[in-house]
């Protein structure tokens, strides 16, 4: 996590974890591949001075390419 991240990286990021899922499913429709990542996303928490917040989830790529294969 950088806070003063911006899009840039994501769509790299998401083209690449694409190109693995057709490399483990060659026939994963990019709608399979989004309702397989946001299935497999792990919980994201942030820690400051102590205090837990939650921050959405993050893809988790092996678990991503276990379930589409």
């Amino acid at each position: 996590y950088y806070v003063d991240g911006g899009m840039s990286w994501a769509v790299p990021y998401v083209a690449g974890l694409y190109a693995l899922a057709c490399q483990v499913k060659t026939d994963v429709t990019f709608e399979e591949f989004v309702e397989a990542a946001r299935a497999t996303a792990q919980p994201l928490r942030i820690t400051h001075e102590g205090r837990e917040y939650p921050f959405g989830s993050v893809v988790d790529p092996a678990a991503l390419l276990a379930e589409l294969s």
